[in-house]
């Protein structure tokens, strides 16, 4: 580019931020080929808060795969704090997340593990609700909310002993809960149901 006095001028170059092109476990692309990211660990976190919000929004409003959208958008964010998504360059050695900002970074991938886990539940897809939950559980084994949904999600895929297990731990930590009581009821009706349905098919063999 040529000055007004002839001299020649270099073009303006913008500060260089990290891009990715990446998919969620469900095979969705939140974040774009080429889009921009925050370079700094602060701003990483802020963005990863307001999606989080923005996801809360659609899960009140029911609209569950907008904020499922919205949760592993921002786990993109947190995961990449706490070194799990490194390869991708989200921060460079010089911008690396302080402990306090890694500290955040980990209760917040927790906290969005937990929002998919609930979302997966909503729409009926329990294998990923049961894996978000477990992904809580290794974090905070005696989160109730999570032994609840991992729970409740192998009651549907007839898991039944794991199911127990996480119900009934649930209820040791939330004596209270309605929610917890009416899983356990269904899955000891459940389990009846299988065991006659195991009696049915031993008498036929035997029948036979």
């Amino acid at each position: 580019m040529a000055s007004p006095h002839g001299l020649k001028m270099e073009e303006p170059t913008e500060p260089k931020s990290s891009t990715i092109s990446t998919a969620t476990d469900d095979g969705a692309h939140p974040i774009g080929k080429g889009s921009r990211l925050p370079d700094t660990a602060a701003s990483q976190l802020q963005k990863a808060n307001e999606l989080r919000e923005e996801g809360n929004k659609f899960f009140e409003e029911k609209n569950f795969k907008g904020a499922i959208r919205k949760y592993h958008n921002a786990l993109l964010y947190t995961r990449a704090m706490t070194n799990k998504m490194s390869e991708f360059g989200f921060l460079n050695t010089s911008q690396r997340a302080t402990a306090a900002e890694e500290e955040s970074a980990k209760k917040l991938t927790t906290a969005l593990s937990n929002n998919l886990s609930a979302c997966f539940m909503k729409t009926e897809e329990w294998e990923k609700a049961a894996t978000h939950a477990k992904n809580v559980l290794s974090a905070e084994p005696n989160n109730p909310k999570a032994l609840f949904r991992r729970g409740t999600a192998n009651i549907h895929l007839r898991r039944y002993e794991e199911a127990e297990m996480d119900l009934n731990r649930a209820e040791e930590l939330s004596p209270t809960d309605v929610g917890i009581k009416k899983q356990l009821q269904l899955l000891h009706r459940k389990q009846k149901e299988y065991e006659q349905d195991e009696k049915k098919l031993y008498s036929s063999m035997f029948r036979n």
